[in-house]
């Protein structure tokens, strides 16, 4: 892999823990026709931790949203169940940077 951000850095190497969490089709089906309010308030019920800590623009992606509300339901029905990503060996990785000054990064993007 080449580039990527530290959370998808993170989620290739250590697994995202919340992706063994199937989805919920029927829920999916009956939250898809809320309004984003709604999917906000319904996420609130559920889990306001989540809600409140979620980015602005989070807040606004019904996708988001929904998974959340997917999520948050499955823990409420699985207390106790610990959830672990699938990590990768070590030795299977080697990690290298590059650094530079942001001028070189804002020269070549522009």
């Amino acid at each position: 892999m080449v580039g990527g951000t530290g959370f998808y850095i993170r989620g290739v190497v250590d697994g995202i823990p919340t992706g063994s969490i199937p989805q919920d089709k029927k829920l999916r089906k009956f939250l898809e026709s809320k309004e984003i309010v709604q999917l906000f308030e319904i996420l609130k019920i559920f889990d306001p931790g989540k809600a409140y800590s979620l980015k602005i623009s989070d807040r606004k992606d019904p996708r988001r949203l929904i998974r959340a509300i997917e999520v948050a339901k499955w823990k409420l029905k699985n207390r106790g169940k610990k959830l672990e990503g699938r990590k990768m060996k070590n030795e299977d990785l080697l990690f290298m940077g590059l650094i530079a000054q942001k001028k070189f990064f804002d020269k070549r993007i522009n």
